[in-house]
């Protein structure tokens, strides 16, 4: 009985070291995928030039470039920009808009604290679970957008966002023991 135990807490310390890197592997691709978009060359060229030409043009084509971040939706839910001045009449974000954009006002969420406390953070990844917008509890990662060729000003708010189902689905093939669960926090 006692060997039957300690195998127990072995699979289960197993099981909870699994499930850590599983989740580390996902918050770190969200990181790259922030770093990536961010990084974009033609995605930057585009948000710049936003702040002198607000075409719907131009707005279609960010829309289309912050929508096929990771297209088939294997680790995001979705993908968003709030930038601080812009030539064009952009969206507020709210829980009906982000379906049909992903380029927002900052006018709409300055006042929210995942805003603030991104904007305070500086170029650091802040992240948090908002429970409101998305009508599924989702955990949002967000950092300052700067213009790679002048960084003095940051352009706005880069966001991303994955379902806590979706971030923890594979927790569920993990054993902790024969009536154990997990609970991400």
């Amino acid at each position: 009985a006692c060997n039957t135990l300690s195998n127990e807490r072995k699979n289960m310390y197993d099981s909870l070291q699994q499930a850590q890197g599983i989740i580390n592997n996902q918050t770190q691709m969200i990181e790259d995928y922030l770093t990536l978009t961010h990084a974009d060359p033609s995605l930057q060229s585009k948000l710049v030039q936003l702040q002198t030409d607000g075409s719907a043009s131009l707005l279609s084509s960010i829309n289309k470039s912050l929508f096929s971040v990771d297209l088939f939706k294997k680790t995001l839910d979705s993908m968003q920009v709030f930038i601080y001045e812009s030539q064009s009449d952009l969206p507020a974000f709210s829980t009906v808009s982000y379906h049909s954009n992903a380029l927002f006002s900052t006018e709409s969420v300055t006042d929210q604290k995942w805003f603030l406390d991104t904007v305070a953070a500086g170029g650091s990844t802040v992240w948090c679970l908002d429970s409101v917008h998305f009508g599924t509890p989702t955990v949002c990662a967000s950092r300052l957008l700067y213009d790679l060729r002048d960084a003095a000003q940051p352009l706005g708010v880069i966001r991303a966002n994955v379902s806590v189902e979706k971030l923890t689905r594979h927790l569920s093939s993990l054993s902790f023991g024969e009536k154990g669960y997990s609970l991400v926090l």
